[in-house]
């Protein structure tokens, strides 16, 4: 057996006693014959019916493999090694949806979660390792109408960053949680986690005419007062939802059916207030300060 296995033992002799040679090596219950195994080695397990009237049997107590040396962090559809110093052992994973192993160790991660990788000698004695699959990041794209470039959001301090535009791919030297956003085209940005995953946002449409300051649809609505205190007014025809932001690209509010936005808890500062119709347009985007 392997280390904490058990077997129970029998003899066709009532009433006798069962004692171990060593306890420390495997340990057996005094009436019941129930053997567990605690340190590899062998011993013989006794019983006895009387003083001198004795018979044993040796128990051989196998050792566990040696812990698996792999990664403990994955991303998601990876490919990466584990092993075993002593060979000949089989490979299985406990968590397949997540994690899937081949005969010579070669895992390929799947989904996110925590997978398992089991390693069983010829004896039965097996070891684990357990492999956190992380998940990728998922960045998503802003307009910042100050500084008028395309900003990562969330920006939580990635490893690295690499834009892309529909134009030339990959933009030369635009590794920066930003970038300038000249022509009208698609845009899509690339950011590495500290676990070395990356992820890719979707393609972002920057337009140049409707993002521009002097958008003809902001004659169809007007916020009021600006500089504000409280209270927010937005006067349209329209039903409109409104996404306020700080100058960093930060949602701060957000608001259905916005006539009236509180802005009482927001700091002093300049702020983006974009606006959506009920097909999720973008109606307009304009600044405000709050004093």
């Amino acid at each position: 057996m392997c280390p904490t296995g058990n077997t129970t033992l029998a003899d066709p002799v009532a009433g006798g006693v069962w004692s171990s040679a060593d306890p420390r090596i495997a340990t057996v219950d005094p009436s019941t014959g129930f053997v567990t195994g605690l340190s590899p080695d062998t011993v013989d397990i006794y019983y006895t019916i009387n003083p001198g009237c004795a018979v044993f049997i040796p128990v051989t107590i196998d050792p566990l493999p040696p812990p698996i040396t792999g990664p403990d962090i994955m991303c998601p559809n990876t490919v990466d090694t584990v092993k075993d110093s002593v060979f000949a052992g089989v490979w299985s994973t406990l968590t397949p949806t997540i994690m899937s192993v081949d005969t010579d160790g070669v895992v390929r991660s799947h989904i996110q979660g925590m997978a398992t990788i089991k390693y069983t000698l010829a004896t039965g004695c097996i070891t684990t390792k357990q492999i956190s699959v992380e998940p990728l990041p998922v960045p998503t794209i802003i307009y910042n109408f100050v500084t008028n470039s395309l900003v990562v959001w969330p920006d939580v301090g990635w490893v690295s960053y690499q834009w892309y535009d529909s134009l030339m791919g990959k933009i030369p030297g635009a590794t920066s949680p930003s970038v300038a956003a000249p022509e009208t085209q698609y845009y899509q940005v690339e950011v590495t986690d500290s676990n070395g995953c990356k992820g890719k946002s979707g393609q972002y449409h920057f337009n140049r005419n409707q993002l521009a300051v002097n958008d003809p649809n902001k004659g169809h609505v007007k916020i009021y007062p600006n500089p504000a205190n409280s209270t927010l007014y937005v006067a349209s025809i329209a039903k409109l939802r409104a996404v306020i932001t700080d100058v960093e690209g930060r949602s701060v509010i957000e608001q259905a059916d916005a006539k009236a936005i509180d802005i009482s808890k927001l700091a002093d500062g300049l702020y983006l207030i974009n606006l959506y119709d009920e097909n999720g347009m973008r109606v307009t985007v304009q600044k405000f300060t709050k004093e």
